[in-house]
């Protein structure tokens, strides 16, 4: 009998603690729908950070199936590529389309991680597995440009996920990215993190991984050096990781602050913080962005200095860039 007991408490467990693993697809964002409101600051901002490889497209066409804001906007949208990260830059009109609603609650910032998929029928087996996780579709979203038209399927995680899942079909991903871009940029910065920040991780960390995603390991380092805004910081943070596709979620759980982390949620909510680059100079990169008047908003170190597994990072006040920020990463290498 106690044999028995002992088996259905471990068959209990494992019920509880393993999920249906979301499809491959999930491996790698192909790129992230990021709504502003000025995109030629941003534009010349983002490229005052040695990101060279952006190209406005001009006006372009949003056309919504399934908003009530309205059928038809015009809008202005900008490509970008960043080492391996793919961005669409969006300058939408602040009523009367379907980024309305997100615009009035965050102002701006990136709204829809976009993954590609192989073809409509793939398509429509993964809207049917979300389905039955009770995400339904947002929106079907076609923006008309000089290149053509990409239809975009956007599906309702905003408010349990941080951000709106999106995606496009492989062929419109590859017609909508100029493949003589490959990402080089001044300083050879490697793109290595899409971060968040919120304001607790138990429920976000739930929601995903019910959706078939890893759920958050979550991390509390010491941190030295701590820096905020010039003056000494007093700031802690936990992080949570996801680590199921080529490039890794940092969620960022403010513990004490002030921090950049609380800043960015008391101005835009829980969602998308930064976006991390690593580089093997971190005194120059920094000393070009101060120089060209960027503000340092939150910088410190972790680990024992001078020894593996310790590192640096500072993060730039958001002003012009986006609503995010950049983290530049640098870890000690013998």
């Amino acid at each position: 009998m106690k044999r028995l007991i002992v088996i259905l408490v471990f068959c209990i467990t494992m019920v509880v603690h393993t999920n249906a693993q979301a499809p491959e697809i999930y491996n790698r964002v192909d790129h992230i729908l990021w709504i502003v409101e000025d995109l030629r600051t941003v534009k010349k901002n983002w490229q005052q950070l040695g990101f060279d490889q952006v190209k406005e497209e001009g006006d372009v066409t949003l056309l919504s199936k399934f908003s009530g804001e309205g059928e038809s906007v015009k809008a202005r949208m900008a490509i970008g590529i960043m080492d391996t990260l793919r961005v669409i830059w969006i300058q939408a009109p602040k009523r009367g389309n379907p980024f309305s609603d997100y615009m009035r609650n965050s102002k701006e910032g990136v709204y829809s991680l976009v993954y590609s998929v192989e073809n409509k029928k793939s398509l429509k087996e993964e809207a049917q597995r979300l389905k039955e996780l009770n995400i339904t579709i947002l929106d079907n979203l076609e923006i008309r440009t000089s290149r053509g038209k990409f239809s975009y399927y956007l599906f309702n995680t905003a408010r349990e996920g941080k951000y709106t899942l999106g995606f496009l079909l492989e062929e419109e991903a590859r017609r909508l990215f100029d493949p003589g871009m490959d990402g080089t940029n001044k300083y050879h910065l490697k793109f290595s993190q899409y971060a968040f920040a919120v304001a607790d991780e138990p429920d976000v960390s739930d929601f995903w991984y019910d959706f078939g995603l890893p759920e958050f390991t979550v991390t509390h380092d010491s941190l030295s050096d701590k820096i905020y805004y010039g003056k000494p910081g007093v700031f802690d943070v936990k992080l949570g990781w996801q680590r199921h596709g080529s490039i890794p979620f940092e969620w960022c759980i403010p513990l004490k602050g002030p921090s950049v982390y609380d800043d960015h949620i008391k101005l835009h909510g829980d969602g998308f913080h930064h976006l991390a680059f690593e580089t093997a100079d971190i005194d120059t990169v920094l000393a070009d962005y101060t120089a060209k008047g960027f503000v340092i908003s939150q910088s410190g170190g972790w680990g024992e200095k001078g020894r593996p597994g310790s590192g640096r990072f500072a993060y730039l006040d958001p002003k012009g860039l986006g609503g995010i920020t950049i983290e530049i990463l640098w870890n000690y290498k013998e």
